[in-house]
């Protein structure tokens, strides 16, 4: 009897957190979806003297507050142009640094209307922006946060999860082209993983490679690819002297992956960290190389497989919580982010899809 109480609690308990779970994640994806809808218009953001100083192509002919309105309602919008000084610092996470400041600030670059403007993002991220002088990108050495679509200082694209996405201002820059390489080539494909382990949605892990998966997947591909294996981690303590940028989202260190590894698959699959250890490049340099050279990536959702998109043929996603499949980015923007052609995703929304169709993509 005494067990059998002992069972109808756990069940319960279970039932209770995974309640609080969900009704923590609706809470914070309906502040998003109101978010979006309260977003600034280009109005709110418009600041007349910042346009004129951030436009100098314009400081001949413009010098009041009329002229610089009548400029930007008759040309100055239809070319997206930067029309705040707070446009130009990246206040969010990873991906969306990625997915909606960099390929703005690319599209400002190949039109010529980016000019000697600075720009402020967070620690490690300058490898990202090759084609701004070195000195007018500012590193800040804060944690990054999630910010809501009001307080986000972008125009067009401030929230990446929209059905109306809009690419007319937004060219993602060729990362593979300008990173590929010679130091990181091997005698077999290049297969990465990329995996995560922190807090999510102010709970626990949810979008992660277990432990069994990982094993199932390794044991399934390591004959056929050279695999990297990434996961942020600070077991090392590598991650701040090499430049990475954390956020609010808490890495947890309790996932045995980096031990199965070593155990099973040491002389075969290579990790990332032992890399950084090994290699003279900071974490974003050393990243961007080792994808400027794969086409094939085994990921889970988040800002990790965001960064995939520049380089991707083929991406098998285990993608648990989020946003992105039902507002459709796996069939959007992620397929916009290189020129490859013929470019497939995979989601699967639990391990065992997960690991089917990593299986029927590679192996």
């Amino acid at each position: 009897m005494n067990s059998l109480n002992t069972g109808v609690m756990y069940i319960i308990c279970v039932i209770c957190f995974l309640f609080v779970m969900c009704l923590i994640y609706y809470i914070t994806t309906q502040r998003e979806i109101e978010s979006y809808y309260n977003a600034k218009t280009p109005k709110d953001l418009f600041n007349w003297k910042d346009y004129i100083d951030l436009n100098p192509d314009i400081k001949k002919y413009v010098k009041t507050k009329d002229e610089a309105i009548n400029h930007w309602k008759n040309i100055g919008l239809k070319e997206m142009r930067l029309c705040n000084k707070k446009q130009l610092e990246v206040i969010n996470e990873f991906g969306n640094e990625l997915v909606l400041y960099i390929p703005y600030y690319y599209y400002l670059y190949k039109k010529g209307l980016l000019f000697d403007n600075k720009i402020t993002t967070y620690k490690g991220m300058r490898p990202y922006y090759y084609f701004v002088k070195p000195e007018n990108i500012i590193e800040k050495n804060k944690p990054r946060e999630w910010i809501a679509t009001e307080d986000r200082n972008l125009i067009v694209n401030n929230y990446e999860h929209i059905d109306n996405f809009d690419y007319k201002f937004w060219i993602p820059p060729p990362y593979k082209q300008h990173y590929k390489n010679n130091v990181f080539k091997y005698n077999k494909p290049l297969l990465i993983i990329h995996n995560k382990y922190n807090i999510e949605w102010h709970t626990a892990p949810i979008n992660f490679i277990n432990e069994s998966v990982l094993d199932d997947i390794l044991s399934m591909l390591v004959d056929k690819y050279q695999i990297i294996y990434i996961r942020p981690s600070n077991k090392k303590n590598i991650l701040d002297t090499k430049g990475f940028s954390t956020d609010h989202n808490t890495i947890k260190e309790d996932l045995q992956d980096f031990e199965l590894i070593r155990s099973k698959y040491n002389d075969k699959v290579i990790i990332f960290d032992d890399l950084l250890e090994k290699h003279n490049y900071s974490y974003n340099e050393l990243k961007l190389m080792i994808y400027a050279n794969c086409d094939n990536y085994v990921c889970t959702q988040g800002g990790g497989s965001h960064f995939t998109i520049y380089f991707f043929d083929k991406m098998s996603i285990l993608h648990k919580y989020g946003r992105e499949l039902e507002r459709g980015a796996y069939t959007g923007w992620y397929l916009k982010g290189n020129d490859m052609k013929n470019k497939i995703i995979k989601v699967a929304t639990n391990d065992k899809a997960f690991v089917n169709n990593t299986k029927l993509l590679f192996a």
